[in-house]
């Protein structure tokens, strides 16, 4: 029962509403005679409605409906409330007295309310004692109530409710001083409520002092029992436990249509238990709260009365014959509805179906209302002992339709009922009615409209997941075909209703064993998915359902690949509630926009918007109107956005003047506007909320927590997350809803237009043209709502994303007080920061630092994300060029740096970065206060301030000090001559290991850059330069945007700086002007000549001067790079030389300094022909084409173009390939060369500069860009006319075959230069694609048969296997998916192999190798990235490709591939030894007593390509050794010296990541073998075991370290593979050395090579099998009597595994012999 105070106190609130309330007196006297023992029940009877007449009741129950639905405001609903306490009338103070009874018997149910739903409940209740609407007593409880709740944690849904209210009376508080010192005592409301911490903080002072202040209700009772608070107020229950002779509660607030019930521990206890622990819902605590839908007794007012006049049948007879729950078709409907079962009631009703009685249903209703997973077992037995078989259908229809389709929360529970009753027959009958209700539901013309069944529909899809996936059973296709239902939707716009249920019935395929992915049938719904997800205007709430699958499942939507299956599917275009609706669509029939109805004569009715006739589960309520928004995922708009925001948008909105338009039409443009905006606001509002929201508060509660780690204030802490978090999700919203928004409301305005009459009267361009302009001026409006819903829902779910953290301060604060122990986030400091930060930005203890503070404070001030300019077309491809333009045209300006030969945008111009600004002004005072440069830039960069407070920058300013003073000490020294011991030296090391990132490493660049051209304090001596050159050289060492930065500077320096040749010499002989970056300087130095030559001054010198010092020290003297990096100067030299007034000795120089050129063959520091050398030597430097030959070649590629695809018959394109074949531009190798580099260069740039990037990476939408994420869309037609181009000349019969082979060699070769060329020039930037395009497309026109020359030519694939050599991803990493696919292109792979004399397979051998040399160092570290893993995948399944087809590949190579395999990659190493020919049948390695030394193929010798490795071993000295000591073992320390041989030294081993050379010890493992099977062979007397090449495999297992060995037993292993005499001889090596040897940790060993290769996935080597099975089959190894066998469990259970799966029965242990028998 309650607590004594509470109950006098009700009792006194009872009298008062009574004297109050007339109507109430004979309710209160009825309690008063007959419930004595339940006097917290004031109204008596619940389904009486508290003993109000039932027109009030309904009236009352109206108001609460409207204030719900947000057809009424809380202010509006309060200021009725103030009328009608004080009305003359009686109804209407009855009225306000039921409704206030209502509210207060409702508290108990608070917990499960939806959280839109629950603040209003908070805003009422709190106004409500605003507005002094409760009194006295009366008030009392309410305070009590709000007292409780404020008591939960912070986070709880109550706690929510009791701070929102509490926010509404608190200018009262200080009427009420007991109530204030009751709030004191929480320590949560100070941190949510800061602006009372003072008051509250006095409060507490007078703690035990104060009085009641002036009608302040008494507050007085335990602590224990205010503790207890409210929650299970049990107002409409008795002190009996017997909860049948119990009244049932009155009607309360409604949950909002399609709301699941909350989960318990959501409302933060039992809603059933009582305060002083009476039972009331005997175990249902903490297991399934009290539903207060379903505990009412037959014909009361219950919570499912959604339809009052259900028909008679199978839910007839008042549906009471499937519980309590339903109400009687005569009695009114309360306002309680939560979902609407119409459509489940009227699928029921034509089913002949044996029902219980009245009272079985009941006593089945209680059974089940309060079932848990304590009282599982008894319940079961109760519904058995109550139901016969003959209505068990009745049971299953009642399970489904009245627990499981609007209980989703239960659904484990009554699945724990169903296994416990143990009935197949009655799952089946489940699984029946679950079929029978979803297709009713699916067939139901109101599923696209209503929420309601929406929602019923998706609790019946999870229902129908966990009664089949989830224990492994399927959806038959008979039952319900899911793909075929998707497929259906699709077409006809039901992917609304049907995407979230499909979603639901997969999600527990996520644990199933046999439907999780891959299974096959999932996969192709998934696929399916996929495919819908890639379809253009698809609206964001089903993408958003997709996503959500995919990522239960746990798998990436990027990675899926999407059917093929709706592209023979014409799907709906004209009212699609899936898509966006296109603008150039038909508008939709009148009948599709109900509430909106074409009047006579052709006046439009106003549209009604959510009024009061709408159905609860339809869309009039904003709330139901978004897809589940008033659920808690859309924010606040439901309550605000409903009827009354047409209206209100209607002052707000903006109609332009249109003199071409009719009044008319202007009038209902004017009137249509705000409904279209309205709706279109509703639809796209959830989505994009919950996305917004989403990331904005993951963002910044990651940031804040960060930030503030060691902040003790909560209040600085909720003020910066409110800020951050308000600024990203309102921007996210806005910037993610425009699009969608306009488009919506655009077609939506044309649909009510249309509807209205307007557009048959009106000229139609008009009329579009005046709406679009109308929408354009709107827009704004409706993006201002969704940004506010955004802000608000944010700043809610950022406090309770960071409700722990304030309430660990507010206990740390009241632990420690305000100035005791620094805080510290022990929650937060455990991870991976501040570990992952460097020190400068690891938090200090204290408050937060004013810079880093003022970044969250400018969150308020960040500018709003302005609109696209009016009349703005929604792309600018056009101006582009882009796709659409043809090839023959003018082709499109490329932009700048987008491909090959065009050098990248200068800073400063369009396209390009702003110039950086030459480091210039006042020389400084070393590393001092002056932060106008490199200093205030390197703080930024590290985060600290000017004061220079880190410890980095204190390193830097030394080591720069140090650098000083040392170059003072010997100024005429030169830095690379110092010794090692230097100061300078060091202090340059430390300059560049202080910079750490490229930002901080360009600060101190630029500050270094500057101190270089100083004059004072001996800043010229060669000292100071060399060495300051040095540091720049040391901080652009693998830091490319450092080297760019420095040229830039150098570039945009003023002519002195530039021009100083002694530090511009250091420069380029440093390397930090090389490469591309020396080009850049290059040219600008050669036009600098250029335009100086002509004036005489001795200023305009400089520049030839210095480009005569360059080629004169750089090139001749002391050469440093080649005479073609400098190649434009040289030119503008000579060109100088020519002019009168040219120094003499000049056009001397110049012709010096290119004949070294010509004649030298250095390669320089910087490289220059680094792709040359790349591959292979390949291509040289191209000399100068001759004048004209470039648009020669334009022109004739330009009419190739218009005339390639011309039809089969025409001869212009026959004529036209002769005509060029015979021509000068093909006319000998270098002709050819050339012309070849041209059209290759011509195509490529094309194409680049055609690139259109995707909306996603612009942040506009772009015409012609794919979906987001995609890449960007590129115009192939120069690519691909190129290709034809050189396949038509290839393929010409007339020419010889080696000119046409020499042809395609040069065109390949082009495209690879030209792609090397791109590579060094853009780094990161690299674009794969038009090269993959091109060298895809000639692999495909060169396999078309033909009778000389096609792919089949062994030289076509030599020719293809060069060029893929010279690209290999270790060259070009951003090639790395391309080059993989070309490999195993169906046109290039299959020609390779099947060559019958195997000349193509050493090529492929070396493309297998090029690509696992790239992936060795990120195997080896087991680091994989994501990109790497995907890479890997890929050679994995080229490798199975070839052990399924051409397994001999395998065979044959098996040695080098081995070589470049790290030994951590088990499974790709048994893929390859796995391998055996095709003409062999394997032996089964499992037959009992198989005797490997007497099969046929034991004596075979395999055949076995070596590699460079085994070359270089068989040509050292290291062979003749190894040959003397097998022969005569004349050299007894030969095998003691192996070890050193076969060893690295340190600066290999590093790079190698291992000690060993491993291709090395891999050769001199099978050399010896080879050796003595040879030997054994001549002799077959001797045995094998005490030969010298046994004594070398015993002293290597003997004598190498522990790594060496594992390396030495991998080597061995990897010759087990198929039957042959290598496979034999290398298992008895392994068996004899395990029985010979003298440690057990090299049998250890021995068995860590074999079992780590068993325990994998398959396949599984044969020679590793058998050796296997002998090991531990024969006793004579006693394999199962070493302790490493037994040393763990787990170890012992694994070595039982496999032995298991090796032989049969399994192992039985037996004393020391082991548990295998032989």
């Amino acid at each position: 029962g309650l607590p004594p105070e509470l109950q006098t106190e009700l009792r006194a609130a009872m009298s008062e509403a009574a004297a109050a309330n007339p109507t109430l007196a004979g309710a209160v006297a009825a309690v008063g005679a007959g419930g004595a023992a339940n006097p917290a029940n004031p109204g008596g009877e619940a389904g009486g409605g508290g003993g109000f007449p039932a027109d009030v009741e309904a009236e009352a129950n109206s108001y609460f409906q409207r204030l719900y639905s947000g057809q009424h405001t809380v202010e509006q609903t309060v200021d009725m409330l103030t009328r009608f306490r004080g009305s003359q009338i009686a109804r209407e103070r009855d009225i306000f007295g039921c409704m206030v009874h209502n509210l207060f018997d409702e508290y108990r149910f608070f917990p499960k309310y939806p959280e839109k739903e629950l603040r209003i409940t908070a805003v009422l209740f709190g106004r409500l004692i605003n507005h002094q609407l409760v009194v006295s007593m009366t008030l009392g409880v309410a305070l009590r109530c709000v007292l409780d709740a404020l008591r939960k944690p912070i986070g709880n849904k109550m706690f929510a409710f009791g701070s929102e209210a509490l926010e509404q009376f608190k200018q009262r508080l200080p009427e009420w001083p007991q109530f204030c010192q009751h709030l004191a005592q929480v320590p949560q409301v100070p941190q949510a409520h800061p602006d009372l911490a003072q008051l509250l903080g006095a409060a507490a002072e007078q703690r035990g002092l104060s009085q009641l202040g002036q009608n302040e209700p008494s507050m007085a009772g335990s602590s224990g029992d205010l503790a207890g608070g409210l929650a299970g107020l049990n107002l409409g229950g008795g002190a009996s436990g017997d909860l049948s002779s119990q009244p049932p509660p009155a009607p309360r607030p409604p949950i909002p249509p399609g709301a699941p019930p909350a989960d318990e521990q959501a409302g933060g206890g039992s809603a059933g238990s009582s305060v002083g622990g009476g039972p009331s819902v005997v175990g249902r605590t903490n297991s399934m709260p009290a539903n207060p839908a379903l505990v009412s007794k037959p014909g009361g007012a219950g919570l499912l009365a959604s339809q009052p006049s259900a028909p008679a049948g199978l839910l007839g007879r008042s549906a009471s014959n499937l519980g309590p729950s339903a109400p009687s078709a005569g009695s009114g409907s309360g306002f309680a509805t939560s979902l609407n079962l119409e459509t489940l009631e009227r699928a029921g009703s034509n089913q002949n179906i044996s029902v219980p009685d009245a009272e079985t249903v009941d006593k089945v209703h209680f059974v089940v209302n309060n079932l848990s997973t304590q009282n599982m077992d008894d319940k079961a037995a109760e519904v058995k002992a109550r139901i016969s078989r003959e209505q068990w259908p009745w049971f299953a229809v009642y399970l489904v339709v009245k627990r499981a389709s609007i209980e989703p929360n239960f659904h484990v529970l009554y699945l724990g009922l169903l296994d416990a009753l143990n009935e197949p027959d009655l799952i089946r009958l489940v699984l029946d009615a679950t079929y029978s209700n979803i297709k009713a539901l699916l067939s139901s013309n109101k599923i696209k409209t209503n929420s309601g069944e929406r929602s019923l529909l998706k609790n019946l899809g999870s229902w129908l997941g966990q009664l089949t996936h989830a224990r492994n059973q399927p959806v038959l296709m008979n039952d319900l075909d899911l793909k075929g239902l998707i497929l259906e939707s699709y077409q006809t716009g039901h992917m609304i209703a049907v995407i979230p249920f499909i979603a639901k019935v997969l999600e527990p395929a996520k644990d199933s064993i046999i439907f999780r992915p891959p299974n096959p049938w999932t996969t192709a719904v998934l696929a399916l998915l996929k495919e819908i997800y890639s379809e253009r205007d698809l609206k964001l709430n089903l993408k958003f359902e997709m996503e959500r699958l995919f990522k239960h499942l746990e798998m990436d939507i990027k990675t899926v690949k999407p059917s093929q299956l709706l592209y023979q599917i014409q799907r709906e275009r004209v009212g699609n509630p899936d898509f966006v609706a296109d603008k150039n669509a038909p508008a939709a029939p009148p009948t599709s926009m109900p509430g909106v109805m074409g009047g006579a004569g052709g006046v439009p009715y106003e549209p009604v918007m959510g009024g009061a006739g709408m159905s609860p589960g339809g869309a009039g309520a904003f709330g139901g109107g978004m897809g589940g928004m008033g659920q808690g995922d859309g924010g606040q708009m439901g309550a605000d956005m409903s009827g009354g925001i047409t209206a209100a948008m209607q002052q707000h909105v903006k109609i332009a003047p249109a003199p071409n338009l009719p009044e008319n039409a202007r009038l209902a443009l004017a009137r249509l506007l705000p409904v279209a905006l309205t709706s279109a606001v509703r639809e796209i509002v959830s989505p994009v909320v919950e996305r917004s929201v989403t990331i904005a508060c993951m963002t910044s509660r990651e940031l804040v927590l960060k930030d503030f780690a060691v902040e003790p204030d909560a209040a600085r802490l909720r003020k910066a997350a409110h800020l951050m978090v308000s600024s990203l999700a309102g921007s996210l919203a806005l910037v993610t809803c425009r699009e969608p928004l306009k488009a919506s409301v655009t077609s939506q305005l044309r649909t009510l237009l249309q509807q209205a009459g307007v557009l048959p009267s009106t000229d139609p361009s008009a009329l579009d043209q005046a709406l679009q302009q109308a929408v354009v001026d709107n827009l704004e409006l409706g993006c201002s709502l969704i940004e506010q819903a955004a802000t608000e829902r944010a700043v809610r779910d950022i406090d309770e994303a960071l409700a722990p953290a304030v309430l660990a301060r507010q206990k740390h604060r009241e632990k420690h007080g305000p100035a005791g122990q620094p805080f510290f986030d022990p929650a937060y400091l455990q991870g991976r920061f501040p570990g992952a930060l460097p020190e400068s930005l690891r938090p200090r203890p204290g408050h937060l630092a004013p810079a880093p503070q003022r970044i969250y404070e400018d969150f308020a001030s960040l500018p709003r994300a302005p609109p696209p300019p009016p009349g703005a077309p929604p792309s600018f491809a056009s101006q582009r060029g882009g796709v659409s333009q043809p090839y023959g045209g003018p082709p499109p300006p490329p932009p700048p740096g987008a491909y090959p030969g065009q050098p990248p945008p200068p800073p400063g111009t369009p396209g390009g970065a702003p110039p950086p600004p030459p480091p210039g002004g006042p020389p400084g005072d070393g590393m001092g206060a002056d932060m106008s440069g490199g200093v205030a830039a390197l703080a930024a960069a590290i985060g600290v301030g000017a004061d220079g407070s880190s410890g980095t920058l204190e390193r830097i300013r030394g080591a720069m000090a140090r650098l000083d003073a040392a170059c003072a000490t010997d100024p005429a020294a030169r830095f690379s001559l110092l010794p090692e011991t230097h100061e300078a030296r060091g202090a340059v090391a430390d300059v560049a290991a202080s910079a750490q990132g490229d930002d901080a490493r360009v600060a101190v660049a630029q500050k270094i850059f500057q101190k270089i051209y100083e004059r004072g304090s001996g800043g010229k001596s060669r000292l100071h330069r060399t060495a300051h050159v040095a540091a720049l050289a040391a901080l652009t060492d693998g830091s490319r945007v450092v080297q760019r930065e420095v040229t830039g500077w150098l570039v945009y320096a003023d002519e002195e700086r530039k021009c100083d040749k002694e530090v511009t010499e250091a420069l380029i002989r440093a390397g930090v002007v090389s490469g591309r970056f020396l080009a850049d300087f290059d040219a600008h130095l050669a036009e600098l000549i250029d335009d100086s030559s002509s004036s005489g001054t001795p200023a305009s010198r400089l520049p030839m001067e210095l480009g005569a010092h360059l080629a004169r020290h750089c090139v001749l003297v002391e050469p440093c790079v080649e005479a073609t990096e400098l190649g434009g100067v040289l030119d503008a030299l000579a060109k100088a030389a020519t002019r009168p007034t040219a120094p003499e000795g000049l056009a001397v120089l110049v012709e010096r300094a290119r004949a070294a050129g010509d004649s030298s063959n250095k390669k320089p520091p910087g490289g220059t022909s680094a792709s040359a050398s790349a591959s292979g030597g390949l291509f040289d430097p191209q000399k100068p084409d001759p004048p004209g030959l470039r648009e020669t070649v334009a022109q004739t590629f330009d009419d190739w173009a218009r005339v390639q695809d011309l039809p089969a018959g025409d001869t212009t394109t026959s004529v036209f390939v002769e005509n060029l074949a015979k021509g000068r531009l093909l006319h000998g190798d270098d002709a050819q060369e050339r012309t070849a580099r041209i059209l290759a260069e011509l195509a490529m740039t094309h194409c680049l500069g055609s690139e259109i990037p995707n909306s996603s990476s612009t942040g506009m939408s772009t015409q012609g860009a794919g979906p987001p994420g995609s890449p960007s869309r590129l115009s192939y037609v120069a690519v691909d006319a190129f290709v034809r181009l050189v396949a038509a000349l290839c393929r010409r019969r007339e020419d010889p075959i080696n000119a046409r082979l020499a042809l395609l060699g040069k065109s390949l070769a082009a495209v690879v230069r030209l792609a090397l060329k791109d590579v060094d020039e853009r780094g990161a930037a690299f674009n794969p694609r038009p090269y993959h395009r091109a060298l895809t497309g000639l692999m495909m026109e060169m396999h078309a048969p033909d009778a000389s020359l096609d792919s089949s030519h062994p030289q076509v694939l030599a020719a293809f296997a060069s060029a893929l050599l010279a690209l290999q991803p270790i060259r070009v990493p951003g090639f790395a998916f391309s080059w993989l696919e070309l490999t195993s292109h169906r046109c290039f792979l299959p020609r390779l192999l099947v060559d019958h004399n195997r000349r193509g397979w050493p090529l492929l051998q070396k493309l297998l190798t090029a690509v696992l040399k790239f992936l060795e160092p990120s195997l080896r570290g087991a680091e994989l990235t994501e990109t790497v893993r995907l890479l890997y995948r890929g050679t994995l399944r080229l490798l199975l490709v070839l052990l399924h087809d051409f397994p001999e590949f395998l065979c044959d190579h098996h040695f080098n591939l081995c070589d470049v395999i790290p030994p951590n990659c088990i499974q790709m190493r048994n893929l390859v030894l796995s391998a055996f020919p095709r003409n062999m049948r394997l032996p089964d390695p499992f037959t009992p007593n198989l005797k490997v030394d007497l099969l046929p193929e034991i004596t075979q010798s395999p055949r076995v390509i070596t590699g460079e490795a085994d070359a270089a071993f068989r040509a050292s000295q290291l062979r003749a050794d190894l040959d003397a000591y097998l022969k005569t073992r004349s050299s007894p320390n030969f095998v003691a010296t192996l070890r050193a041989r076969i060893t690295l030294d340190a600066r290999a081993a590093e790079r190698a990541g291992t000690a060993y050379n491993v291709p090395l010890l891999n050769a001199v493992v099978l050399y010896v073998g080879v050796q003595a099977i040879a030997a054994n062979r001549k002799d077959a007397s001797s045995p094998i075991t005490h030969s010298a090449p046994m004594e070398v495999f015993q002293r290597l297992a003997a004598e190498l370290d522990t790594e060496g060995r594992y390396l030495f037993l991998n080597a061995v292993a990897n010759q087990l593979r198929y039957p042959n005499c290598h496979t034999h001889y290398f298992s008895c090596v392994l068996l004899y050395l395990f029985a010979e040897a003298g440690s057990e940790v090299v049998q250890e060993q021995i068995t860590r090579v074999l079992l780590e290769r068993l325990i994998v996935n398959r396949p599984h080597p044969w020679g590793l099998l058998i050796t296997f099975i002998e090991l531990i089959k024969n006793p004579r190894y006693n394999f199962w009597g070493h302790s490493f066998t037994r040393c763990a469990p787990d170890i012992e259970r694994l070595f039982e595994s496999v032995a298991r799966s090796c032989i049969a029965p399994p192992p039985k242990a037996e004393g020391q012999e082991g548990p295998i028998a032989a």
